[in-house]
């Protein structure tokens, strides 16, 4: 499957860890917290920490109890 941009979603589906401390407006201690607690969910591939979209957009919502 050859796969082109009109294929790909509009929006990422996952955010990098930096990209996902600039939505957030959080540190990277605060990241690790939150995944130590339960409160977010991080994925890893290989070396890299992801956050998937779908949870920063939880996070903006719902807030951090």
């Amino acid at each position: 499957m050859i796969i082109t941009r009109a294929t790909l979603p509009a929006q990422p589906r996952a955010h990098s860890f930096r990209e996902g401390q600039r939505i957030l407006g959080v540190s990277r201690s605060t990241f690790y917290r939150l995944e130590a607690a339960n409160k977010i969910k991080l994925l890893r591939i290989g070396r890299r920490t992801l956050i998937p979209a779908d949870e920063i957009e939880r996070l903006l919502k719902e807030g951090v109890q």
